[in-house]
């Protein structure tokens, strides 16, 4: 708490979002929902030893967490999540780049040949279906350009009959 209360930075950024003045352990305390931002706690040397304190003093940390914030390139973060949510997710919905050749825009490119973007797509497929539960539900959003391929890569994967448009 100590080194919470002496960076002046984060103090200053719950004052700003969430107009709450902390000065004191007891202020934390009394603030439990109150997010903590890990970039303001960065080492000289760029690491984040501080986040690893942070977490390890929490006990039981998977039981408390009532949901999972990722921040990663899709292929890494469905890869992460395989040893813990394999076959218990009970909806995945994606919005893949519609493959429109537009790159302009866009944060993420959107030109690929059709061939590369069927394999980009074959690979998450794999690694979504893993974590899907036997009743889940999966769903995309595409448009015409890569439709075609795409409901061929679905059919593969999951069988002509879970087919269903809206």
């Amino acid at each position: 708490y100590k080194e919470i209360l002496e960076n002046k930075e984060q103090l200053k950024e719950w004052e700003n979002l969430f107009n709450v003045k902390v000065k004191t352990v007891k202020d934390i305390k009394e603030q439990p929902t109150l997010t903590l931002d890990t970039k303001f706690f960065r080492e000289k040397d760029g690491s984040n030893s501080f986040k690893d304190k942070i977490i390890g003093a929490i006990d039981n940390l998977d039981e408390r967490l009532n949901g999972v914030l990722i921040n990663s390139e899709n292929y890494q973060a469905l890869d992460f999540l395989q040893a813990r949510f394999k076959n218990s997710i009970k909806a995945i919905y994606i919005d893949p780049p519609y493959n429109t050749g537009g790159d302009e825009g866009f944060l993420y490119k959107d030109n690929f040949k059709h061939s590369s973007w069927l394999s980009l797509m074959e690979n998450r497929l794999l690694l979504a279906k893993n974590l899907l539960s036997k009743n889940g539900t999966f769903g995309i959003s595409i448009d015409i350009n890569e439709l075609h391929g795409c409901i061929k890569l679905m059919n593969n994967h999951f069988g002509n009959n879970n087919e269903k448009a809206i």
